[in-house]
């Protein structure tokens, strides 16, 4: 028994160990991805026949009866897209907006659809949904008639359709966003917005699973592409940088591995001379263990515990804080048990807000979130400003006519 229960665990290490090192060789043409080329024909065939069929209307789509937003990735994971979430929800309340989102709730059991309440958790709902509702809600299962105009209420479930209709029924809406969902073309959308890696781009510029790519780079030309400029060494004037060229990746320090020749999507069609981006700044450090411990402080070392989509970018930003950086990197959505947390140094974890709904249930361990928030340019504000004219949403907007 406890040769399986050994066996069971190896096992385990090697599976999550594989998911970290999988999206590093992403950025690479190393064999061990050139040996899975055959399966990414397979799913570029599979998925392209799906498009189509959207397209020539074999294949039919929902149409909410509220416009929708869609915020997602053509590559997996670790874009920022969450926080982009965050900002896009508060500028639209500040622009008298009245938003919802959607999400599929990946890692929920369910049962779905499910509004999402600050007690739930992320094994009920997924860790994103649940930071999200947590974030932008002050109050805990917030009745919606008591500061409605500022709460976001969040509904999971892979039907949309299904989500939509809980969403709508439960409070009116003028707008809704849908975290993620860039390839659910069950589902209508009014606007798209594609979140970027500066750093990363397309990776190697192959599809699932050789590639970083869930989509060809031209599968959404019309959509308006936002780069994550986070940790890189960009034009400080960024609302009048022009897109990236057609052969380039803009970056000026890229990572080890990356293709020269890969090109990055084409520029969004409507943003031709303008680019879209946004940069993620720390804030405060947060207690989510114990109280009595002291808060750490640079030069400090610390532990720093992530399980995103791309980890080394919170380890970047722990270490630019000032702190000496002790990494350990587990793969997204990770579902954290104690005993990964019990490390030979006893040092203060930090770890981020994604990860802080699922190591909260630790209250007991040395404990700290490092939140991060979305900054926007220029450029993204008015690509907001321009997409609610378009919807005709705004201040002489009737929010009753729905």
């Amino acid at each position: 028994m406890s040769h399986s229960r050994h066996d069971s665990s190896a096992s385990s290490t090697m599976s999550s160990s594989w998911a970290v090192r999988l999206p590093q060789l992403w950025q690479t043409r190393h064999w061990q991805v050139r040996f899975l080329l055959p399966l990414s024909v397979l799913y570029g065939a599979v998925t392209g026949l799906r498009r189509w069929g959207y397209r020539m209307g074999l294949l039919s789509s929902y149409r909410a009866p509220v416009p929708v937003w869609i915020i997602g990735n053509l590559t997996v994971g670790g874009t920022g897209k969450t926080p982009l979430i965050q900002a896009l929800v508060q500028q639209l309340q500040d622009r008298g907006v009245r938003v919802g989102i959607i999400s599929r709730g990946y890692g929920g059991t369910g049962p779905f659809p499910h509004r999402v309440r600050q007690d739930d958790t992320a094994e009920q709902v997924g860790d994103e949904p649940l930071m999200l509702c947590q974030s932008l809600n002050a109050n805990p299962n917030e009745n919606l008639s008591v500061n409605e105009s500022r709460s976001v209420p969040i509904v999971v479930g892979p039907d949309r359709r299904a989500a939509i209709e809980l969403l709508l029924k439960e409070t009116p809406l003028d707008l809704i966003i849908s975290d993620d969902g860039l390839q659910h073309y069950a589902l209508h959308r009014d606007v798209e917005w594609i979140v970027m890696d500066t750093a990363r781009g397309m990776g190697n510029g192959w599809l699932l699973p050789a590639g970083p790519l869930r989509e060809p780079q031209d599968s959404h030309p019309a959509a308006c592409l936002l780069w994550n400029d986070t940790g890189l060494q960009v034009s400080q004037d960024l609302e009048h940088t022009q897109p990236p060229a057609k052969g380039t990746l803009n970056i000026e320090k890229p990572l080890t591995g990356i293709q020269p020749n890969v090109r990055p999507i084409e520029p969004p069609l409507e943003r031709s001379s303008v680019r879209l981006s946004m940069r993620l700044e720390p804030g405060s450090i947060l207690a989510l263990g114990r109280a009595e411990t002291p808060q750490p402080q640079p030069p400090q070392r610390v532990h720093a515990v992530a399980g995103i989509g791309n980890p080394q970018r919170f380890f970047a930003t722990v270490t630019a804080l000032g702190f000496e950086v002790v990494e350990h990197a587990f793969p997204d959505h990770h579902a954290y048990v104690r005993e990964e947390l019990k490390f030979t140094e006893p040092l203060p974890i930090l770890t981020t807000a994604k990860d802080a709904v699922k190591l909260s249930a630790f209250s007991d361990l040395d404990l700290w979130v490092v939140p991060v928030s979305a900054v926007l340019n220029q450029a993204a504000l008015s690509a907001v400003d321009e997409a609610l004219a378009r919807l005709g949403i705004g201040p002489d907007h009737n929010p009753d006519t729905h």
